[in-house]
Parts: structure tokens; C-alpha cells; sequence
């Protein structure tokens, strides 16, 4: 109970008198410490003072500790690791990833996607049903959960509202499946062809190569990825002995904007077992959002958010690669190819790798080869004008290529 100025008014403050009366004449037990003397002193042990024995002054000095720099190099063990992950951003963006990948890249895409995308007519009925997937990805979800925050550039500490809605992580996976689910409609022999692919969602890669010396490992979450029965066939032999095709990085290094990975046991993992009746690579699905920035907390630009398609494509190319072959292998028997389909649910980017060799070193004659194209959106805005849902510009091309990368 509260003792109150009420309550000891109502006693008169006995009780309180009664309480110190009857806690004076207590009698205080021996605690453990007293107890563990008394024992000492029957087995005949000296008990000595702690401030005796300690009383010398401490030899052990402590090295002061050692702020990181942004920047600066640090060794773990006897040689350097660096790592890329899922987060990861290179700095020079598509050309940084050539040099680290040992790749050139074509524009366009291969001869017979051309041939197949000209001959390709989608009905309209098609069209229609990828306009409701939009209408039904971007605005007709029920997810209801914080949005990114908006900022005014012009009035940096004013907090806005926040708004609720559909995140741009859920506007990406719902529209990639709806686009896969009308592909498979396309298929004219659905029952041989799409018997033949499977969809792997949340595919972890772990892979570790060398690099003129530096190790590098790769530890990548796909959003999705179709694997198939067969794989898909090659689309060029490239054997490039002019030394000047790969680009200068001069004053920078593959490594930059790298992190330092820790010096652990590592194993490279491919998301498919070999005893899998779906074995080979087929499509690589990322995406990206506005959340995706730098090392350094900088927005993204169009050649960093696609030099991420060139490295999924390698990653999952080069652990097929090692589990078919063998961890050592160099030159492969024939070319790995993983096609990539990067996306934030607007904007799309399509491109093809083909994996020739995994010895990335300078003096390797045999490249490996990335065609890649321009990012393209899928429409310019989907939004709610006067309570009625409205798309502007959609763009028909972008199925038609879904389709082919799907049937390849």
C-alpha cells in the first residue's frame, strides 16, 4: 500500500514506529562470504587480503582501437577476400563488371531472338490480360503495409504523412508471375513445353572465383529462377585475342566498391541438385527498387542496375559450371548460357550470358559474351485519375520478348 499522507494520518505513524522497533531487533545471519571463511578456517587456509595481491601495477598493456576507414584495405588471414551479395553495387557499373567477369559485351540479342521477335504476332486478347495484371499488380492488391518515405528535397527535415499501400517489392514479384503465367499460355504444345521448365522462388548461389590474384565470392538471392530439362543452346563462340576489347578502370581497380568479406570456410552452392530432373539454368529474375543504392548511399544509375544482371547470369553460370565439370575447371567443355531478366516492375532490361571459360584472367583468349538491350518500360504511369483506374503508353514489346526468352 502507498504510504500517504491520509494513511499516516489514520495511524498516527504507529505503525511505522512499530516496524523500525521490530527490524532493530533482528538478528543479521552469516551470509555465503562468512560462511566460506568459516569453512577455510577449518581445513587451516590462510585467507589474505585481495588488496595485497593486487596491489602491483598491471605489466598488460591494450593497444588502442583502431577506427575503420572508409576506404582503407584490411587483410583477413594471409590474403584478401572480397565479396558481392545481393545489395551490391559495382561503382563503373556494366564496365567494371566486364573487367571482373572477363566479358564483352554485344548490344542487341542474338541473331535467332531477332528472327524469332519479327516473325512473333501476340494476339490482342494477350495485351488485354497483361493491362488487367498491371491494373491488378500495382493498384488492385490488398497489401496494406508502409510505403517508402517521401522527401522534399527543398524542405530536407519536414516529415510527411507516411503512406500506406502495395510495396515496391510486391508490385515486382506480382507482375514478373503474372508475365510468366501469360507465357506459358502462349506455348502452342503446352503440354511438352511447359512440362519442361520448373519455377524456383528465393534461388541462393554461392560461388567463389580468382581474379588476378584477389578471390572473389559471390553469395546472390534470386528472386526467381527457371530451370529446364535441356539447356539452352549456345549462341556464339567468341575467341577475342585483341587485349584493348575489355575497358580501361585506370585510376580504379575490379575490386572497387567491393566489401571485404570474411575469411570463413566457403562452399559453392548451386540451388539445384545434379540428381534433379531440372538441372540446367534457363532465366534469372532480379529486381530492383528505389531503395537500391550504392556502398556509398548514392541513388543508382542505369549502368550499375544493369551490370547486376551481367553478375547474376555469371553467378548462377559459373556454379552450374562447377557442379557439372568440377571445382577446378577453367575452360569449359561448352559454353553454360543463362538468360537475365531485370525488373522493377516498370522498367525492364533483358540480356544473355554465355560462359566460355572461368579463367578470368587478363591473358585469357577466350572471352565470355553478354548481349544485352536498352531498358524499356512497360507503361510510363498506372494510377487512380477521378476514382478510375488508368494506364498511358503501355508497350507491346515487352511480352513479345518475355515470350521468346521463355520459349528459348
Amino acid at each position: 500500500m502507498k504510504f500517504s499522507n491520509i494513511l499516516y494520518h489514520q495511524h498516527i505513524g504507529r505503525m511505522v514506529k512499530r516496524h523500525w522497533l521490530t527490524s532493530s531487533k533482528k538478528i543479521l545471519n552469516n551470509g555465503e562470504i562468512e560462511e566460506v571463511a568459516k569453512q577455510l578456517e577449518i581445513l587451516n587456509s590462510n585467507i589474505v587480503d585481495a588488496n595485497a595481491v593486487f596491489s602491483g601495477k598491471n605489466n598488460i598493456t591494450q593497444e588502442p582501437h583502431k577506427k575503420r576507414v572508409p576506404g582503407e584495405i584490411y587483410y583477413q588471414g594471409n590474403h584478401q577476400i572480397y565479396s558481392y551479395s545481393t545489395d551490391s553495387l559495382l561503382i563503373e557499373g556494366v564496365r567494371q563488371a566486364q573487367v571482373l567477369t572477363n566479358t564483352i559485351v554485344l548490344g542487341n540479342l542474338p541473331s535467332r531472338y531477332v528472327k524469332f521477335l519479327d516473325n512473333l504476332k501476340i494476339p490482342d486478347t494477350i495485351h488485354e490480360d497483361v493491362m488487367r495484371s498491371i491494373f491488378s499488380a500495382h493498384l488492385f492488391d490488398a497489401e496494406q503495409k508502409k510505403t517508402k518515405k517521401l522527401h522534399d528535397q527543398f524542405r530536407p527535415a519536414f516529415n510527411f504523412p507516411r503512406v500506406y499501400g502495395i510495396t515496391e517489392e510486391r508490385k515486382n514479384l506480382l507482375i514478373l508471375d503474372k508475365l510468366i503465367r501469360h507465357s506459358e499460355r502462349l506455348m502452342k504444345n503446352k503440354a511438352n513445353t511447359n512440362l519442361q521448365k520448373r519455377v524456383l522462388n528465393d534461388a541462393l548461389v554461392k560461388v567463389t572465383f580468382e581474379k588476378d590474384g584477389n578471390e572473389i565470392r559471390m553469395d546472390l538471392l534470386a528472386n526467381q529462377l527457371i530451370s529446364s530439362t535441356k539447356p539452352i543452346e549456345k549462341v556464339e563462340e567468341c575467341f577475342q585475342k585483341n587485349p584493348e576489347a575489355l575497358p580501361d578502370l585506370f585510376p580504379l581497380k575490379h575490386t572497387s566498391s567491393l566489401k571485404i568479406g570474411s575469411n570463413e570456410e566457403w562452399e559453392d552452392l548451386y540451388p539445384i541438385n545434379s540428381g534433379n530432373p531440372f538441372p540446367h539454368p534457363h532465366t534469372v529474375f532480379t529486381t530492383f527498387s528505389s531503395n537500391t543504392k550504392t556502398r556509398y548511399e548514392l541513388p543508382a544509375n542505369k549502368s550499375q542496375i544493369k551490370s547486376r544482371s551481367l553478375l547474376y547470369a555469371f553467378a548462377i553460370a559459373a556454379a552450374k559450371a562447377k557442379q557439372q565439370f568440377g571445382s577446378g575447371v577453367k575452360r569449359l567443355p561448352y559454353p553454360i548460357v543463362v538468360q537475365a531478366i531485370q525488373s522493377n516492375g516498370q522498367s525492364y532490361h533483358f540480356s544473355v550470358f554465355q560462359l566460355n571459360s572461368l579463367d578470368l584472367s587478363e591473358q585469357e583468349e577466350q572471352k565470355n559474351v553478354w548481349y544485352e538491350m536498352e531498358m524499356e518500360d512497360l507503361y510510363t504511369h498506372c494510377l487512380y485519375i477521378d476514382g478510375k483506374p488508368h494506364l498511358e503508353n503501355y508497350n507491346p514489346a515487352i511480352i513479345s520478348k518475355f515470350f521468346t526468352f521463355y520459349i528459348q
